[in-house]
Formats: C-alpha cells, structure tokens, sequence
C-alpha cells in the first residue's frame, strides 16, 4: 500500500515516535489505521445501494401512523445494535434476519457487518444467488485456480464476518444444496460469524397444512420454507449458530415505545 503524502504527523512515513516510560518508542500513525479501515470497508463488496447503511440511519418510520411495524423495526434494530457492540463476545455467533421488508433486512444486516469491521474484523457481502453463480464457475475445466471463483471461495471460508443477502433465493438442486451446507457447515463447526436475511419461513407448513386437509386436496401447493431451499440440516445448523431477528410486523417490540 503507498504510504500517504499528505499526514502533517508522519509526513508520509506512517510511522511516528511517542515517549513511554522505557523511553522513545514508535508506533502506526493515525493515518495508516485511517487507510486500513477504508481498505477493509471497500473489500466488503457493498452494493452500492447500501453503500451508506448504518444504524444511525435505519429508518422504523412513523410509531404515530404505523405502531405495529415502528415497533418490530426497532426491536429488529436493537437486537442487531447489542450484537454488534457484544460481538465478540456475544451470545450466539450471528444474526438471521427473516420475514418483513427486505431492504430492511439488508440494511441491518449491513449495518451490522459495517460495525463488525470497524472493529477490525475482515467482513465479506454475498448476494446468495450471485454467489452460487461465482462458485458453480469452478466446475468449468478451464477455470483457472487461482481465477475469480476460487478467490471468493477462499474469502468465503478465511473471512471473518459472512454476510449471506437473501439466502434461499436460488432453485433447491443438489448442488446447491451441498453448497449451502457446506457454507454454513463451515462457519457453524469453526465458530465463525455468520449474517444472513431471508425471504423464507424457518419452518414448513406443509405439515400442519396437509393435517388440516382431506386426504384428495394434500395436493394443494404449499410456499417454499427456508428448509426447502437450503436443506432441512443446514436450516437447523444456521437456527442454531444465529440470534433469530424478526421483522415480520406485528411481533412484540420494545415496552414504552415512544409516541414521536
């Protein structure tokens, strides 16, 4: 990395020297801790359209005209406040945003991963889909090892903080399957942070919905569940590694919410 011209402390050295009680020492200035920071920001791989999410300015809207939704978003956004100012040491080792609004979920969820690297932790943004396009091109003869596909799914496995956007949203194949698994396989066994929004129940009703049918409607068609999408073991694995953040309005918020 080029050191910087422009810092009147180190002049362009990165470096500068303090006294400690052992006599001059030197240490990184403040302008090289500056340049890593907005290095590891920019190797996040935001989409440009959450480029600038932060809790600071998630919006729960209106309590006034929409209590039900003001106060699902604010427990939503509390929950992933206190995770990310414990992590990491928190209580489970990462955050499973489902139901509701997806760009709400997106926008914690970012929020969340944006936190986690200032603190110093190496984070990564995956669109699921996109993802499983960038890792099926491994499959092709002529890719190279070194090539694109191989390096994101080195970063996949290394990196600190897994940001997984809109899980479920590809057709369950036997290939995805494994690759889902695998993914999650991964970061539940080694104990690494993972983040993830989904569109999908956490559990099927297909059941409970053939239960409370005749025999000859069961053929009736019942919406995918996360389960579906993913694998009923992998869904079980994530379940267990991350704090369930709900935005489905309606659910319980925060006691006293402020009438504003």
């Amino acid at each position: 990395m080029a050191a910087t011209t422009e810092c009147p402390q180190c002049e362009g050295t990165q470096w500068v020297q303090v006294s400690t009680p052992q006599g001059p020492a030197s240490r990184r200035c403040d302008c090289f801790r500056k340049e890593q920071r907005e290095l590891r920001l920019q190797q996040m791989g935001l989409p440009p359209l959450f480029a600038d999410a932060s809790f600071d300015t998630f919006s729960a809207g209106d309590y006034r005209t929409e209590p039900a939704r003001y106060n699902t978003l604010i427990a939503a956004l509390a929950k992933a406040r206190r995770f990310a100012a414990d992590f990491p040491i928190s209580k489970g080792r990462g955050l499973l945003f489902h139901g509701g609004s997806p760009t709400k979920q997106t926008h914690l969820a970012v929020a969340t991963l944006k936190c986690l690297v200032e603190k110093g932790f190496s984070g990564m943004y995956c669109e699921y889909h996109q993802l499983l396009l960038t890792l099926r091109a491994r499959n092709d003869p002529n890719a190279a090892i070194s090539g694109p596909s191989w390096e994101t799914a080195r970063r996949v496995a290394s990196v600190d903080v897994l940001l997984l956007d809109s899980l479920g949203d590809h057709r369950a194949t036997g290939w995805v399957l494994d690759t889902a698994g695998g993914i999650i396989k991964h970061r539940y066994f080694n104990q690494k942070c993972l983040i993830a929004t989904t569109g999908f129940p956490l559990e099927s009703a297909r059941r409970s919905k053939l239960e409370g049918f005749a025999a000859e409607r069961a053929y009736e068609p019942v919406p995918d569940s996360l389960p579906d999408r993913i694998g009923q073991e992998a869904a079980l694995r994530l379940r267990d590694h991350c704090r369930s953040v709900s935005m489905v309005v309606g659910e319980p918020g925060p006691p006293g919410a402020p009438l504003r």
